[in-house]
């Protein structure tokens, strides 16, 4: 699991650790298929890493109503 919230290159750095451990040759890209802790807000799969971790620091420190807003208001 990575933590969204941490320094956009620590998180890339955990990403292209995952690719180079990966069983696919070569593997160059990643997509978010689980996800946790976005307080209802809906992840899509190709989120951009700074989208992503701006939406992570954003429901971090205003909690569920946040996770609503950006759900109800697209994002």
């Amino acid at each position: 699991m990575i933590d969204a919230t941490q320094d956009i290159e620590d998180i890339q750095e955990q990403i292209n650790d995952m690719l180079a451990s990966s069983p696919e040759e070569d593997a160059e890209e990643c997509a978010i298929h689980d996800y946790e802790g976005f307080a209802g807000y809906s992840v899509s799969e190709y989120k951009s890493i700074q989208r992503a971790h701006e939406v992570a620091c954003f429901l971090e420190e205003h909690g569920k109503i946040a996770g609503d807003l950006l759900s109800h208001f697209g994002g």
